[in-house]
């Protein structure tokens, strides 16, 4: 019998064909993990697009916002959303999170609805990146892709220092409606 130090493997050919063709079966069976959740850094990352059928998008979208709030105190997390009418009904209980009142921002609901809402909403986040700005506070802003949003506010928004916390959740039907940089 051969002895190996920790760490050396044997990477020569050989073994019994029958429990080759067992471990290949059960490789085959069992290569992909589903359901397994998966870590999105957003604090890193800053922008996450999410794209496929509205229900599921909204779904995945509604938990990761629920999910920021309850992991992450008023005093370090804003959230709020830009959304077409279409979907605005399904995030009217942004409104109840305590993350969306804030004295930095004016007394706007947390929940844009359309361009006019959107670029209002976008404009406000955007001018805290100005000197003298509020770095220190997380937002999260849930942006609808249906919504035309001015892309320089949105380019702003993502290229601002990390130290800015500024992440975004786009939100599409297809990959290929996702803006660069998300």
């Amino acid at each position: 019998s051969a002895v190996f130090d920790f760490g050396t493997v044997s990477v020569a050919p050989g073994g019994s064909p029958e429990l080759r063709a067992e471990a290949e079966t059960l490789l085959a069976e069992h290569g992909t993990v589903r359901s397994v959740p998966v870590i999105v850094p957003l604090a890193r990352l800053r922008a996450l697009g999410i794209a496929g059928p509205t229900e599921r998008v909204d779904g995945l979208a509604r938990w990761i916002a629920l999910q920021a709030a309850i992991l992450h105190p008023p005093s370090e997390l804003r959230i709020y959303a830009v959304m077409s009418e279409a979907r605005a009904r399904s995030w009217d209980w942004l409104k109840w999170l305590p993350h969306t009142r804030t004295a930095s921002m004016s007394d706007r609901p947390p929940l844009a609805v359309g361009e006019a809402g959107a670029t209002a909403l976008l404009e406000e986040i955007a001018a805290e990146l100005a000197p003298g700005g509020s770095p220190n506070q997380r937002t999260l802003v849930v942006i609808d892709g249906a919504v035309a949003t001015d892309a320089r506010l949105v380019s702003r928004l993502l290229s601002a220092p990390a130290e800015f916390g500024r992440s975004i959740v786009w939100l599409t039907n297809e990959v290929s409606s996702l803006p660069n940089g998300i």
